[in-house]
């Protein structure tokens, strides 16, 4: 009595079984040296499941392309039957009679196949030529200068499809040179279609560097003996590459080896007659041949003195492809706060750079010049009284706020590259030295790192977000120093002490949003 229930188990285990169904098949059983094989992998089921599909023991004898799943729905028998579908794509290593192993589904297993490679000099076939070549322009190049290798699938045969892969390196970086080109060429008197990508590259370390096969996979318009477009694989041989120190005679940190290197510059605001608190800019442009913008220093002007405050801008980057080379551009501006009356001079710019051309160090050199600066202008009591005096007053007030606003579109935009940081020393010396205006773009300067977020034009902005009061009439007296009517000297360490001590509370509302507007001009 008990073998019955242990017969309908087997029974109905043997149903559920023998109802999925395995299937593989090769798209052609025969196909020629360096021909892809397409293998076709079929399983049934009747849950709703993906399957992975374990493809390594073809590993001992193929190399597997691609692998594409599917998956299809059916209705049979009033049932919906799940078909998962994989689509194997095989480069044999072998010659000869190959058996294709069988794979295992879930716990099932493919059936095994063989697949017969013939040399592809017999035939019709022998006529066929499809290959790639690649070059290099140098073989010895330094570090991180720009190789510029070619890369040419060559075909008597229309391609109708496929992918030319180039290898990825870790040693080294690659950029596209364009788009690929197509064009006939006659070699030996037959006539060949050529697609042409070129490639530059740049080597992050010195020593033997190996640039492996190019390949391509796609389909051509020959067909197979099923009738369906041959799929091949055709790889380029491999390019060994000897990479070279920077020379122990290269003078800057900054190595950078091109062929050509342009600098120039542009300067605003210069078309009027500078005063002490007038600030100016200055935009320095560097431009290369064979060298990508990434690698280009930044920050190459600083003061280099006490009569000028500099603030840079963001560099600026980016890459063109002009007659097949990489030509990089940076552009950097930088605004320029004048504190010193008399002639301020811009110091020469200078940069060295490695001419692989001509092998040798050659540098670069932007002129200075000389900036003729005034003493701010002050208005006298009397003329506060008269209604022309006023009008001179509240136009000054507006050109200063024109002066602060031009500097703070400048200086808003820096970044964390930026060499320009607020120095506590320098401040320092600035106050107890009694230079007023120099502690004003310091403080400024200090505020915008603190509230990096927010606009910081003026010390009205400063002290809306200070919670000191002591250091807020320091503030007003700094203002009155350098914009009032002279009354008595101006304490610098009063301030120096007061900053030592301040406490900052960093969340106060803005200007705007308390309804405050600043004092221009602040009196006793």
């Amino acid at each position: 009595m008990k073998v019955a229930p242990l017969l309908l188990f087997l029974f109905t285990s043997l149903q559920i079984a023998t109802a999925f169904a395995q299937k593989a098949f090769l798209e052609s059983n025969t196909i020629l040296e360096g021909d892809v094989a397409i293998l076709f992998v079929e399983y049934t089921d009747d849950t709703p499941s993906m399957y992975s599909l374990d493809t390594s023991p073809l590993d001992q004898s193929f190399e597997v392309l691609s692998v594409k799943p599917k998956v299809e729905r059916r209705h049979e028998s009033n049932k919906v039957i799940h078909v998962q579908h994989w689509e194997v794509a095989l480069s044999p290593k072998v010659k000869g009679v190959i058996k294709i192993p069988s794979l295992k589904i879930k716990q099932s297993s493919t059936p095994e196949l063989t697949l017969e490679v013939i040399n592809s000099t017999v035939g019709e076939s022998s006529d066929e030529k499809i290959w790639i070549e690649v070059n290099a322009d140098s073989e010895k190049p330094f570090v991180g200068e720009q190789v510029i290798f070619t890369i040419r699938l060559i075909s008597n045969r229309p391609l109708l499809s496929g992918l030319l892969r180039e290898p990825r390196l870790e040693q080294a970086r690659v950029l596209h040179l364009g788009i690929d080109e197509t064009y006939v060429q006659t070699i030996n008197g037959e006539s060949f279609n050529v697609l042409q990508r070129k490639l530059a590259l740049f080597a992050n370390r010195s020593g033997e560097l190996i640039f492996p096969s190019v390949r391509f996979f796609g389909k051509i318009d020959v067909l197979n003996k099923n009738g369906q477009p041959r799929q091949i694989l055709r790889q380029s041989n491999t390019l060994t590459l000897s990479i070279l120190k920077p020379p122990s005679t290269y003078s800057n940190n900054d190595w950078l080896p091109m062929t050509e290197l342009e600098i120039s510059e542009q300067w605003s605001h210069l078309d009027r007659n500078l005063q002490v608190g007038d600030s100016v800019s200055r935009t320095i442009s560097l431009r290369t041949t064979g060298l990508p913008s990434d690698i280009l220093p930044n920050n190459l002007f600083e003061s280099g003195g006490s009569n000028l405050v500099v603030y840079p801008d963001k560099a600026k980057r980016g890459n063109e492809i002009v007659d097949g080379n990489i030509v990089g551009w940076l552009d950097q501006t930088y605004a320029i706060v004048l504190t010193e009356q008399g002639n301020i001079q811009i110091p020469n710019v200078t940069l060295d750079w490695w001419d692989v051309d001509d092998n040798q160090q050659k540098t670069i050199i932007l002129p200075g010049r000389i900036l003729v600066v005034a003493a701010a202008s002050i208005l006298s009591t009397s003329e506060t009284n008269h209604p022309v005096g006023l009008l001179r007053w509240l136009v000054g007030g507006f050109l200063f706020l024109l002066t602060i606003v031009s500097l703070y579109k400048w200086s808003s935009g820096r970044s964390g590259d930026s060499s320009r940081r607020f120095s506590k020393k320098q401040f320092k010396h600035a106050c107890l030295n009694e230079e007023a205006l120099k502690s004003r773009a310091l403080l400024i300067m200090w505020a915008r790192e603190q509230w990096p977020e927010e606009s910081i034009v003026g010390l009205s902005d400063l002290k809306i977000r200070i919670g000191s009061g002591e250091f807020n009439l320091m503030l007003e007296k700094l203002d009155r120093a350098i914009y009032a009517p002279n009354t008595s000297r101006w304490q610098g360490s009063q301030l120096w002490e007061s900053f030592v001590d301040l406490k900052i509370q960093k969340y106060y509302k803005s200007a705007l949003q308390q309804g405050l507007l600043p004092c221009l001009y602040p009196s006793e």
